[in-house]
């Protein structure tokens, strides 16, 4: 029971590359410097002008990738051109945690390199060793630490409303249920020192949240006001989480709901900072799934402003039924050593492999390049093989996680393309709620962020069952039992 737990805390974190070949795009052909004569690779491309970088979520792995791509960035001198970013649901943390510290400090340093533990051997430092083992570990490994926080039923129960939007609807999530949900984005905040304000981030960066009102759907752009607040609320998972309160308008939850390609907050992102082009990192599951399709810049409402767009689109090949399979025993475990090394590998290869240019898109005056990446070609043989029970994925147009219940029922007929919804224009975040003024968040988190630093911190990582965490009474019920002794209304932790 404990492999299957964790499946659906990450289930919403999108991040894999994609293959279909849309009308526009069959006619293309290698691209050209402008003077006509040598291919224009990625790297040119990345050394020409500044950029913003939007990054596409998918599954909780996305965080890896995306972190390792901007590692690669950084290693070939080519993350100076990044002048603002943007990212929904687990990319708009990603876009936070590096905005606030561009691999300079704390975990910042390692997470997302290629390296292993031979590489400092004895003399690796915490850090070294918290990531070295973290990579040796399989996919998703640090959230079975939430069953210091609860028990395991509850973590259980927990997992399978994730994305319920019914349940949402007509039973809304309570705070309690919420805490599972936030636990794993605050111990990255912390982690990787993000700055508290968005004023405060070293490069530009806007995200994203999506406001369920009855019929009322928009996607709520963010790039001001309280950054910590905004990751919380454009990382709520619906159907398990309480929607977050950042403004007086909106109560929000996950983001990719309406912002599927992590690109809208080029929108939010001061005018007189915003440049010209943009580098969309795409994500999907398969060469030919939905994800696939490049996006269509007429969306943003500042597309006259964007020039050129380079397009990375990334197959990744672990679809979430796999995973699943996966934390129940039925499939071979994939390391985040794994996601890493081919993530290293796929982007030193395309960094010198020429761009392709889209043909013109009538909706927009994009000058649209792109390159395709397959994860098969460095993923372990055996992840292909296991795929193969999920190659449905094919079918292009097709949604296959729990948001397709929710765009069924909002357009029986079809009719749903990505970015579908309304976009707010920038607002300023606020702790409505004060969410994170909760004294029992603060203390989940500092439970759960002592049980991943035994699992991870060690000579070698230790599974949760092993740790010294697992041995004592989940923190919920230490607080429980606390109540029961000190029963008093203005004593002991929030409401739980």
């Amino acid at each position: 029971m404990l492999k299957s737990l964790v499946f659906l805390l990450w289930f919403f974190v999108l991040a894999q590359g994609i293959r279909i070949q849309w009308p526009w795009q069959e006619a293309s052909s290698p691209s050209k410097d402008e003077d006509g004569t040598a291919p224009l690779t990625l790297r040119k491309w990345l050394k020409e002008e500044t950029f913003h970088l939007a990054m596409q979520p998918l599954w909780h792995t996305s965080m890896l990738v995306h972190m390792s791509i901007l590692n690669v960035l950084k290693q070939n001198q080519l993350h100076h051109n990044i002048a603002s970013m943007s990212g929904a649901s687990v990319t708009g943390l990603v876009a936070a945690m590096w905005a606030s510290n561009p691999g300079e400090k704390g975990y910042a340093q390692v997470f997302g390199r290629n390296m292993s533990r031979s590489d400092c051997k004895a003399t690796c430092n915490k850090y070294e060793k918290f990531y070295t083992n973290y990579l040796e570990s399989p996919i998703n490994s640090e959230l079975k630490g939430m069953l210091s926080v609860v028990p395991e039923g509850e973590l259980t129960e927990h997992t399978k409303n994730s994305f319920d939007l019914m349940k949402d609807t007509v039973d809304p999530p309570k705070r309690r249920s919420s805490y599972l949900s936030w636990l794993q984005y605050t111990l990255y905040m912390d982690f990787m020192k993000v700055e508290k304000t968005f004023d405060d981030t070293r490069i530009p960066v806007a995200m994203s949240g999506f406001s369920q009102k009855g019929a009322d759907l928009k996607t709520v752009l963010m790039s001001k006001g309280n950054l910590h607040c905004a990751i919380l609320g454009g990382l709520s998972i619906p159907g398990n989480t309480e929607h977050v309160a950042v403004h007086d308008e909106y109560s929000i939850i996950d983001g990719f709901m309406g912002d599927e390609h992590g690109a809208r907050g080029y929108d939010a992102i001061d005018r007189a900072v915003r440049p010209a082009r943009m580098l969309l990192v795409g994500l999907s599951d398969s060469p030919s799934d939905w994800r696939g399709e490049i996006l269509d810049f007429s969306r943003l409402k500042a597309h006259a402003d964007l020039k050129q767009a380079a397009s990375i689109i990334m197959a990744q090949r672990l679809p979430s039924d796999l995973q699943k399979s996966m934390n129940e025993g039925n499939a071979e475990n994939v390391l985040y050593k794994n996601v890493m090394f081919a993530t290293h590998a796929a982007w030193a290869e395309a960094l010198d492999s020429t761009l392709q240019l889209a043909q013109p898109e009538p909706s927009h005056n994009v000058a649209s390049y792109y390159q395709r990446l397959d994860f098969a070609r460095w993923f372990p043989k055996h992840v292909m093989s296991d795929t193969q029970p999920w190659m449905h994925l094919k079918q292009k147009n097709k949604v296959e996680h729990p948001y397709s219940q929710f765009i069924e029922k909002q357009f029986p007929t079809g009719g749903w393309h990505p970015e579908m919804w309304e976009a707010t224009e920038a607002v300023e975040v606020e702790d409505k709620n004060h969410i994170l003024e909760d004294p029992t968040l603060h203390r989940f988190h500092k439970r759960f962020k002592k049980t991943v630093e035994e699992m991870y911190g060690g000579e070698e990582f230790k599974e949760f069952l092993n740790t010294a965490s697992a041995k004592t009474l989940p923190e919920v019920l230490v607080i429980e039992n606390e109540l029961k002794m000190s029963p008093g209304p203005n004593e002991g932790p929030g409401p739980i």
